[in-house]
């Protein structure tokens, strides 16, 4: 599943089922095909995606729309992209991550979750940031949507449970000087949900070192 299509942004491009590389307008077998996401109206363009369990996110700065995929007739290949979750969006693709029950979002106001319920397949927004969203937001001065989806960045600890969201004080690399970080500290099963900044350091990235 592909987007950021600069002629179309608001579309989804779905490859053949188990063919890597085989899209729409290939030759023939091909069931490939592609959807415009039109399910929020005054959305300006596709920020990410994000698989999330059975499912696929459709990000937008306005809002989440939720994909199903694999829902077949006797003809054609027809997924349901209906699920609109409004307000609950992110601004960039590499700022949000699936963690277990939860989908974790930065947007414009904060950090938001979507979370899939226990007992039925619909999805519940939250957010989580509510007592740090000032200072997130104050975070994004100086920067615009583009620069947010381009510099704007996490990382998940999952031995430690932190979402690090990483946010530089300019759009240019050259001139950055401190790069913040918004650590919140999910660990759900114990109950210990809380957020801590990280100042004074400048950072350029960030990654998981595994075994």
């Amino acid at each position: 599943v592909m987007a950021g299509d600069p002629l179309f942004p608001k579309r989804v491009h779905i490859s053949q089922r188990g063919a890597a590389g085989t899209w729409f307008g290939d030759p023939p077998p091909n069931d490939a095909t592609f959807l415009d996401i039109n399910g929020l109206s005054d959305a300006s363009a596709i920020r990410g995606l994000l698989p999330f369990r059975d499912k696929v996110l459709v990000l937008f700065l306005e809002g989440t729309v939720v994909g199903t995929l694999g829902i077949y007739t006797d003809t054609d290949h027809e997924p349901d992209f209906s699920d609109v979750i409004k307000d609950h969006g992110s601004v960039a693709h590499r700022a949000a991550i699936a963690v277990g029950d939860d989908g974790l979002l930065a947007d414009l106001q904060g950090v938001p979750s979507i979370k899939r319920t226990i007992l039925s397949s619909s999805f519940k927004p939250e957010r989580m940031s509510e007592l740090i969203d000032p200072v997130i937001t104050a975070a994004y001065d100086g920067l615009s949507i583009e620069d947010l989806e381009d510099r704007v960045f996490r990382v998940y600890d999952s031995r430690e449970g932190q979402y690090m969201l990483f946010v530089p004080n300019s759009p240019d690399l050259e001139t950055t000087t401190e790069t913040k970080a918004f650590v919140f500290n999910y660990k759900p099963s114990l109950r210990q949900n809380n957020w801590c900044v990280f100042d004074g350091w400048n950072f350029t990235l960030g990654c998981i070192v595994t075994g």
